[in-house]
């Protein structure tokens, strides 16, 4: 600022308006990109000079930042990375009386949930010393956490065989059977009779549950001829690893008992004591190690 009282100091965008005198820039905040002014010195009516001043405006920096960032609350901490390109980085957590400061590298690591800051800088030389220019941008830190799986609700040995699977957590969950696709809905209908895999996953990335399950069911018929197709009968998902211990008994169609299958065996052959048992139809019952009782009956072709 020139401060003798006897110059006046007058500011042009045009060199031609600084010599007319005219058009002068009265508003003393001005809006501009970089620009050359011209300031006129006068003392009374004599021009003490015309002076070109070049303006420069550096560009502001314009920090990106999503809305809101994941913390998966079962791991106890997010890294978030700060966008390209800046020559300082400072993170900011709001707090009910200001701001703290979290850190001043290009990433950070939050532990807490909450409303954050991350301020970017560009930091520019000018007449020998050092300017920062800075702007701010706000992000919201958000829970959400590996599903806990709470039940598997089973109905098999129907028509319709269904799998509803049943989660708690802080997040937003989709479901699967074969861990490739996915769905939003719990409920799994028309399921074949077998071994699956029961997977949840976190939509933010938050990790996936898993459960092996069985949905049970049985042939309607058997084979036994020895061509290697149909020639056993056995319960479809039974192992050792699901209802090891369920009773499997076989009935004849006057209710006599005829044999008992069990779980860790191939299934029934058609035989008893090696002895040929005719072409018919037969009945089963099953004993769950869960309490649940099933009969039902298939038929023995020859």
């Amino acid at each position: 600022r020139y401060t003798d009282p006897m110059v006046s100091v007058q500011i042009y965008s045009e060199i031609s308006d600084a010599a007319m005198q005219q058009n002068p820039i009265l508003d003393p905040e001005l809006t501009t990109e970089s620009l050359t002014l011209y300031v006129r010195l006068s003392e009374g009516n004599q021009c003490m000079g015309i002076e070109a001043v070049d303006l420069i405006v550096n560009p502001s920096p314009k920090p990106v930042m999503e809305d809101t960032y994941i913390l998966c609350t079962d791991r106890g901490s997010a890294l978030i990375e700060g966008p390209e390109g800046f020559d300082s980085y400072r993170w900011y957590k709001k707090t009910g009386s200001g701001s703290k400061v979290m850190g001043n590298d290009k990433n950070v690591t939050l532990n807490e949930l909450g409303f954050y800051e991350l301020e970017t800088s560009y930091i520019y030389s000018i007449n020998g010393n050092e300017v920062e220019c800075g702007n701010k941008v706000s992000f919201q830190l958000i829970p959400s956490s590996r599903a806990v799986l709470n039940n598997i609700e089973i109905n098999d040995f129907s028509n319709n065989n269904t799998l509803t699977i049943s989660v708690s957590g802080e997040g937003k969950y989709e479901f699967s059977l074969d861990g490739l696709e996915y769905q939003n809905n719990p409920i799994f209908s028309n399921l074949s009779p077998g071994f699956y895999t029961a997977f949840v996953r976190d939509r933010e990335g938050c990790g996936i549950t898993q459960k092996d399950v069985a949905v049970m069911g049985y042939p309607k018929f058997f084979t036994p001829n020895g061509d290697g197709v149909n020639d056993y009968w056995q319960l479809t998902g039974l192992s050792e690893l699901f209802q090891a211990n369920a009773f499997v008994g076989i009935y004849d169609r006057y209710g006599s008992f005829v044999t008992q299958i069990m779980v860790k065996e191939r299934g029934w052959n058609g035989t008893v004591n090696s002895k040929t048992m005719p072409a018919d139809d037969y009945w089963f019952k099953v004993q769950l190690v869960d309490g649940r009782e099933i009969q039902g009956h298939f038929t023995l072709k020859r």
